[in-house]
Parts: structure tokens; C-alpha cells; sequence
């Protein structure tokens, strides 16, 4: 039975509220090619390496609003197909951040 809380369940007796339209580099903890239909704490940024946290105000902002305004954003290499994301440095001094724990 498919998952209403991801993003390929668009069929009848989805429980969420309908779907927003999203940004190509929304995708959930450590899989990008899936996420939740509304903004939720398990997802996270792929225009980023590593991936990186987003809080929900900046989610219904950005992921499910003007995501080209996004600092984050990356232009696509072609329709639907994402560019390479951004790498982010950690500060000098400071130690990497495991995948996906990057606050934003």
C-alpha cells in the first residue's frame, strides 16, 4: 500500500492536505528523491553537499514557494534534472557535520 506522506502517492485517500509544489532538491533524510507533500522536519536540501536541514518556515517559503529565490538554490542542468549542488565548508576549526545534520 503506497505511503501518503511521499511524494509519489498523489492518488485518492491521501490523508495530508493537497500538494504543494516543490523544489527539485527537496527530498527526505538521506534519500533525495522523495519527500513529504507538505513541509515536514524529516526533510532536507540537496542543493547542498552534505545535505542540510531546512526549518519549516523556510520550507513553505522556499520548497513549497519561490524556490529559485532560495540561497540554496542551484539552476538545473535541464528540465528536472538537478545541478551539482553546493558544497558547504565548515567553519576553520570546526569539525564536519555528519550527512543530513546541518542546521540551515
Amino acid at each position: 500500500m503506497p505511503d501518503p506522506s511521499r511524494s509519489e502517492a498523489h492518488g485518492a485517500g491521501a490523508s495530508e492536505a493537497p500538494a504543494l509544489s516543490s523544489c527539485l532538491y527537496l527530498g527526505r533524510a538521506g534519500d533525495a528523491d522523495t519527500h513529504h507533500l507538505q513541509p515536514h522536519a524529516e526533510h532536507r536540501c540537496f542543493a547542498t553537499a552534505p545535505e542540510s536541514r531546512i526549518a519549516l518556515p523556510d520550507q513553505r517559503a522556499w520548497c513549497f514557494g519561490d524556490c529559485e529565490a532560495c540561497v540554496r538554490y542551484v539552476a538545473p542542468v535541464a528540465p528536472g534534472r538537478r545541478g551539482a549542488p553546493r558544497i558547504i565548508e565548515p567553519p576553520p576549526g570546526a569539525a564536519p557535520a555528519a550527512a543530513g545534520t546541518r542546521a540551515s
